[in-house]
């Protein structure tokens, strides 16, 4: 979708990101907002923000560029140019919620496999 050259008033652009982010806060279940977003975003963008975001994940936990671009097919400036987003602190906060959900995953990884007999 093409953006028009017509800015929005603040007002009406506020409402229609809050309308916008509170409907992707709504969506709890991890499939029902991967089927939203592959049926409202194209492929390119769903993409482009899934790897922008693993982009700033890994150089977060100490990855080189040369290490991203291989296991994420990027060029080094989408690299570059996302890692001026790191910083940022509400990307700051999105990363420790990543953590987070990294930890979470990996205990109860090893509680299962704990409680595995074979």
């Amino acid at each position: 979708m093409r953006s028009s050259q017509i800015p929005l008033s603040k007002k009406k652009d506020r409402e229609i990101k809050t309308s916008f982010s509170t409907l992707l806060s709504d969506i709890k279940n991890p499939n029902e907002m991967i089927e939203f977003l592959e049926s409202f975003l194209s492929d390119n963008e769903f993409l482009g923000l899934s790897k922008r975001l693993a982009i700033i994940k890994l150089l977060a936990k100490g990855h080189s560029y040369e290490d991203i671009q291989n296991n994420l097919n990027v060029s080094s400036a989408t690299v570059s140019s996302t890692a001026n987003f790191k910083n940022d602190k509400v990307l700051a906060k999105i990363i420790q919620k990543l953590e987070a959900d990294d930890w979470a995953s990996d205990l109860s990884k090893k509680i299962i496999k704990f409680f595995t007999f074979k």
